[in-house]
């Protein structure tokens, strides 16, 4: 597999930088009718539409959700692997980064398949967390709330 082309680094960085935004109006172009996307362990959908709502869904959970790119190679079929620092900023001011790799497909412009693989258990614990907005803010409160958590399954497994 080889690195990526500039063009294609670019049209990375532009896609990621619209759903920053949340204009869903444009970001609906970057994705074919039919595109199939698999989040993680989550099952796989299809549909332009449902994958916009899907993106909006997590739109409305954050201030801005940004995508800089570390590393990223393709094939010439359209399969584009790419590593990036996912970084949450939530409506409170919370900052979480995690990683993820991606394989997304790219047919005339558009994106066909996205499959998104990532360890989104630090997001997940801070979203259903009660109270977290209490806690004192950064990557620190969710690991804390995590840790926790972990800790308190331990306990009472115990003997």
């Amino acid at each position: 597999m080889s690195r990526a082309d500039q063009s294609t680094a670019d049209f990375l960085t532009e896609y990621f930088a619209v759903m920053e935004k949340k204009d869903y109006a444009r970001l609906a172009g970057y994705y074919a009718d039919d595109i199939t996307l698999t989040f993680a362990n989550a099952p796989t959908v299809k549909g332009k539409d449902v994958v916009l709502a899907q993106m909006a869904a997590i739109g409305g959970k954050v201030e801005s959700l940004a995508h800089p790119l570390i590393n990223v190679w393709q094939e010439e079929n359209g399969v584009v692997v790419f590593e990036v620092d996912s970084a949450w900023r939530f409506l409170d001011g919370v900052e979480v980064t995690i990683r993820a790799c991606s394989i997304f497909t790219i047919n005339n412009g558009k994106f066909t398949d996205q499959r998104i693989y990532v360890d989104n258990s630090p997001i997940n614990s801070y979203l259903g967390a009660p109270g977290v907005t209490d806690m004192k803010h950064g990557q620190e409160a969710v690991l804390e709330y995590v840790r926790a958590q972990v800790s308190d399954v331990v306990l009472e497994s115990g003997p």
